[in-house]
């Protein structure tokens, strides 16, 4: 009994987090994540997965895995009812949320119903944790990001250090990186783990890369998620700008380690046109809505034409689309960020 006790004392001490994952037609890697994540050092979690319509066994591979035979689970749809009809309103005593978005909302939107989830749970989370379902965890990976995360409440965001999973000692992502001519890229890809400037603690960065990102709960909350029309990619170099507009900070833990198969999107792969007009689109808008408008206007006016170019020669997508995604630019350009808050990201955090 005095075990017993002491554990869920200890439990009850822990800040209580919820960990956030996507599936989308790839249960083998959601699985391998949650099998890692039943691995922590911690206790104090609760898992939500939320599924974007997969046509695979994804949910019940999901519900067979050994996480949910652990601590069991719950199924629940966009409404958080479950799926035979009775209301599930709070995560206890199920420490797994299996969420059926019912179609593809993106990873912005995917997310952002885990996200909500937690938000509106009743429960109190002190932070928000979003892993990539092909990637795995560390021991300790999710105790070293509490721990610094706790020593300031202006840390908005914490990112594990993402190495690549088949080749330990080669970083796929140390944060968010700006470029001067518009457009983001992970610090240190492909590069050594001592090719970094600190190997222990933290050190600042512009924002977390949201393969392996951990929000506070009041700054994610205050930043409403993700902006649901990126759908995916540069998703989380927005909200980035977000939280630093707020006011919070974000930093790499060193000692948190997270480890990326990368590449893994599923059937989207294979929709190059699609992919190819959401990058060009979000890329232009990410530079229309954050960096200075003297600095980027020729590198926007460039992108403009070449999305005129990509509306003429692309069968993928109606024409509409293209045009719609100019004006959406043109939109954010003229009226989006003040110059002010522009022109001080911009000096602080560009290479």
């Amino acid at each position: 009994m005095t075990d017993q006790g002491a554990t869920v004392d200890h439990q009850e001490r822990e800040p209580a987090v919820g960990v956030v994952v996507l599936n989308w037609n790839n249960a083998n890697d959601t699985v391998e994540l949650l099998n890692s994540l039943d691995d922590l050092d911690y206790c104090n979690f609760c898992v939500v997965v939320c599924d974007n319509g997969s046509v695979d066994d994804s949910v019940k591979m999901i519900q067979s895995s050994r996480f949910a035979r652990n601590h069991g689970f719950v199924y629940l749809d966009r409404s958080y009812c479950k799926i035979d009809g009775a209301h599930a309103s709070t995560p206890q005593p199920f420490r797994l949320i299996i969420i059926q978005n019912g179609e593809n909302l993106g990873f912005a939107g995917g997310n952002n119903a885990g996200i909500r989830y937690l938000l509106s749970s009743g429960s109190k989370f002190s932070y928000i944790w979003l892993l990539n379902n092909d990637t795995t965890v560390s021991r300790d990976a999710l105790r070293e990001l509490i721990w610094f995360a706790e020593t300031d409440i202006t840390i908005g965001a914490v990112q594990a250090l993402l190495l690549r999973a088949n080749k330990r000692d080669i970083i796929d992502s140390a944060g968010i990186q700006l470029r001067r001519r518009g457009g983001a890229f992970d610090a240190f890809q492909g590069r050594r783990v001592t090719d970094l400037p600190v190997h222990a603690g933290a050190m600042e960065i512009f924002g977390c890369c949201a393969a392996a990102a951990m929000y506070r709960t009041d700054a994610i909350a205050r930043a409403n998620g993700f902006d649901d029309g990126f759908f995916v990619i540069n998703e989380d170099v927005d909200l980035a700008f977000r939280l630093r507009k707020m006011g919070y900070r974000a930093y790499l833990v060193l000692n948190s380690l997270v480890f990326h198969k990368r590449g893994i999107s599923g059937p989207a792969q294979q929709r190059k046109g699609v992919i190819r007009f959401i990058a060009h689109k979000n890329k232009l808008t990410l530079m229309a809505r954050w960096w200075p408008r003297s600095v980027i206007f020729p590198f926007l006016l460039f992108g403009i034409t070449r999305a005129f170019l990509h509306a003429i020669l692309d069968r993928d997508l109606p024409i509409r689309s293209w045009i719609d995604a100019i004006l959406q630019v043109a939109a954010e350009f003229l009226h989006g960020t003040e110059s002010s808050e522009r022109k001080k990201l911009y000096a602080r955090w560009t290479d």
